[in-house]
């Protein structure tokens, strides 16, 4: 059996900014493409079986455009004879009970075996699928079993499946981050002992970059998302094929914008613009492309420039769009005696924390958001702050 492994395909995602602008409505597009090419490809090397481990869709509230092009992705699939086996990641997820996430609408019309265990007494269940519901789903002597995005409460799923037997081959969708930072969403590895050597492949999804984790006997495969949702997101990308007859796993890049990256690093005496139009002097800006120009200073050192105006000439020169990130780094050379503003020191002091201190930027960000925030973007702008710490 050959299983395609892919995640955090995030389809109808909106970037900020004009929607009549060209750079929004090419990235909406980018998603569906990026999905588009990973059913080709499963389609044209006869895959049996397609994995998702959460994140189908960016948002829980769908447009009828973005619903309407996922159909036609997933009906190529069925079309196929590839069976598509699901779960729900934190994007899915309705948190309003009286209401279903349309991961549902996709498994009533039977593009997707949708995943989920049951809660019964207190007491977490993998009850076998019977066509509508289940925690597993057998294909030959393969069970695939589904652990959706749960929070804080992941590790007593996990300990439900301390039991398996050994009968079957297993394999594992989770939809979690693997870490020690200590906030929902995020799991010790610790709490996988109790499964090790269980599972032939634990399929990974929540993270945006690839990686393979091993734990113990374990490997926990992470392909990341096929399209960047955040430009500053590495560039390894793509999903894994897993061939249960050889015990092969190989990783393939997936289609994306093109992102070109350049890298600034001022003193105290540096002239921004000189330096940043020699960044260009050498190779004209690439049309289409997507310009991530990271621009280092030395730490309280005042940048009296518009940076947007930077971001403006490389898009007129034919960038899809431009982003510049500042980074203030330390310089133990510099005598800083100007004042510092409050979202400096607020940077000083999460710069030092052990889990928090390399998104120090992003933590001081949404702090700043939060204060003039009402209770309707709170929620929002700590989902924004949770992508970038998840990274």
């Amino acid at each position: 059996m050959r299983i395609l492994h892919c995640s955090d395909l995030h389809l109808g995602r909106k970037v900020s900014g004009s929607i009549y602008s060209d750079y929004f409505k090419e990235r909406y597009q980018d998603f569906f493409k990026a999905f588009k090419y990973i059913a080709d490809f499963a389609i044209s090397k006869n895959v049996d079986v397609l994995m998702i481990s959460g994140d189908i869709f960016d948002k829980k509230d769908l447009s009828p455009d973005t619903l309407e092009k996922a159909e036609e992705i997933f009906k190529s699939i069925k079309d196929a004879g590839i069976r598509t086996i699901a779960i729900e990641g934190n994007h899915d997820r309705i948190f309003d009970f009286e209401n279903v996430s349309w991961l549902e609408y996709l498994k009533n019309k039977s593009y997707i075996v949708l995943l989920r265990p049951s809660v019964r007494n207190g007491e977490v269940f993998f009850d076998p699928w019977d066509g509508k519901k289940g925690g597993y789903f057998e294909i030959e002597d393969t069970r695939f079993y589904g652990v959706g995005y749960q929070g804080i409460n992941f590790p007593e799923y996990i300990k439900a499946l301390s039991e398996l037997d050994d009968d079957h081959r297993n394999i594992m969708l989770i939809h979690t981050g693997i870490g020690d930072l200590k906030m929902p969403g995020f799991v010790s590895s610790k709490d996988f002992e109790c499964i090790d050597g269980k599972f032939s492949y634990i399929a990974g999804g929540h993270l945006h970059s690839k990686s393979i984790q091993k734990i113990g006997k374990s490997s926990i495969f992470i392909p990341g998302s096929p399209e960047y949702w955040d430009i500053r997101e590495s560039d390894q990308k793509g999903f894994f094929v897993y061939d249960t007859q050889r015990e092969s796993v190989e990783f393939f890049e997936s289609y994306r914008r093109k992102k070109i990256e350049k890298h600034l690093r001022l003193t105290q005496d540096s002239n921004l613009e000189e330096n940043f139009m020699r960044l260009f002097s050498e190779s004209a800006v690439e049309k289409g492309a997507m310009y991530l120009i990271n621009i280092e200073i030395p730490f309280g050192v005042p940048l009296n420039s518009d940076l947007s105006e930077y971001e403006s000439f490389v898009e007129k020169s034919g960038a899809l769009n431009c982003t510049i990130n500042l980074r203030q780094i330390e310089n133990n050379q510099i005598d800083n005696e100007s004042p510092m503003s409050i979202q400096e020191i607020e940077n000083s002091i999460i710069s030092k924390d052990k889990n928090f201190g390399s998104h120090s930027r992003s933590v001081t960000q949404a702090i700043d958001m939060l204060k003039s925030a009402n209770d309707s973007d709170a929620f929002e702008i700590l989902d924004k702050l949770f992508e970038d710490l998840v990274k």
